[in-house]
């Protein structure tokens, strides 16, 4: 429940820093800080040294995101995201290019209380991947945008540049073991299939 609501949090912010961010004369030569708090998975995994790669995906100009046109992603648009859906979507794709391509970023690891913070950021969006999780769970990319539109100020205007950033995770499926279960009885369905086969032939042959 408390997930819910920090992602419903996060979610709102991200959509006000894009959606209002023009109207709002924000400095640009500011910068700004990412923070990542992992939390507890399930039991015997681990929040410490998970390994993120964050990468500035674009830049923050005239109150507009413009992309990184090294990237690859000039074909999503960061300033018409307008759902949790759509944020989800746009973190997967880009993700996968840069995956795909293999850009390198800012490289951190987790200390012992699964937290990790980037700083001295310039005004734009960045992705958060994961790049390690063996020791933790599965890690849902996140986008996020520096600065945010700061929603505890009465302050319309108010500007965060000290983002927090609790990333989406689900238990890592146990697809080897669940697989290989599934074929090796497949197997043996076949192999007793073939054995009744063959002895219903020789009572046959006998016959």
């Amino acid at each position: 429940m408390m997930y819910k609501k920090i992602m419903a949090i996060v979610f709102a912010v991200f959509f006000l820093s894009i959606g209002l961010i023009s109207s709002v004369s924000a400095a640009e030569d500011k910068k700004g800080t990412i923070s990542v708090y992992l939390e507890e998975g399930k039991e015997g995994t681990s929040v410490k040294d998970i390994e993120f790669k964050l990468v500035k995906v674009a830049d923050l100009i005239d109150g507009t995101y413009v992309n990184d046109e090294n990237l690859g992603i000039s074909d999503i648009d960061m300033n018409n995201i307008t759902t949790a859906e759509a944020l989800n979507e746009t973190a997967s794709k880009v993700s996968a290019v840069i995956a795909r391509n293999n850009i390198s970023g800012l490289s951190k690891k987790t200390n012992d209380y699964g937290t990790a913070k980037y700083d001295d950021l310039s005004n734009g969006v960045y992705l958060l991947q994961a790049v390690d999780v063996s020791k933790y769970e599965n890690i849902s990319p996140t986008l996020v945008a520096v600065p945010e539109f700061n929603v505890e100020s009465s302050n319309v205007n108010s500007m965060n540049y000290n983002i927090s950033v609790v990333p989406k995770h689900s238990p890592i499926r146990a697809v080897e073991t669940g697989d290989t279960a599934n074929i090796a009885g497949y197997i043996t369905l076949l192999v007793l299939s073939a054995s009744v086969v063959t002895v219903s032939r020789r009572r046959m042959t006998k016959s």
